[in-house]
């Protein structure tokens, strides 16, 4: 494995690290509902992909005309996660009161999941979420890295008397 890889990794991992701990515990409450969302140290991190997503959208733009498919193939991969990255941290947020949880995502129509409904809680240490199964709504992943994840799972373990990981 090159010497860059090794460091990239390790700068990755560092950065996730110190952005997981950005994330607050408590919730910030709105009205009567209490709102995960992501912070603006993540924020930050998503505005900046949106950058790098022009620069390799532009990178692929000026490639020579016998390299072009391929710039545009490996460029438009790496723009595309960049926008996730964007939606992601922008548009998506939890929300919950003392009957149900509202969860709002660019990936699906907005849902309102009650407590009663939620059948299991578990963690997924590979990307960083709770998974939260549920008998009528599909599964809801919660990300370590949005804030208000601690208060969200003091309630989903008073509301349904599961032990969240």
């Amino acid at each position: 494995m090159p010497v860059a890889g090794i460091i990239g990794a390790a700068v990755t991992s560092l950065l996730m690290v110190i952005l997981r701990r950005t994330a607050l515990p408590v919730a910030r409450r709105s009205g009567s509902r209490y709102v995960l969302e992501y912070g603006l140290p993540m924020r930050s991190v998503g505005l900046a992909m949106l950058a790098f997503a022009g620069v390799f959208l532009r990178a692929a733009a000026r490639s020579s005309s016998d390299q072009r498919f391929l710039a545009w193939s490996v460029c438009g991969v790496l723009a595309a996660g960049c926008l996730y990255v964007f939606l992601e941290v922008f548009f998506v947020r939890v929300e919950f009161d003392e009957a149900f949880v509202h969860s709002f995502s660019p990936w699906r129509r907005g849902r309102r999941i009650p407590w009663s409904d939620i059948v299991s809680c578990s963690f997924s240490g590979v990307n960083q979420w709770h998974v939260i199964r549920t008998r009528a709504h599909g599964i809801l992943r919660v990300s370590a890295f949005l804030s208000g994840v601690g208060s969200f799972l003091k309630k989903l373990n008073e509301s349904t008397r599961l032990n969240p990981v």
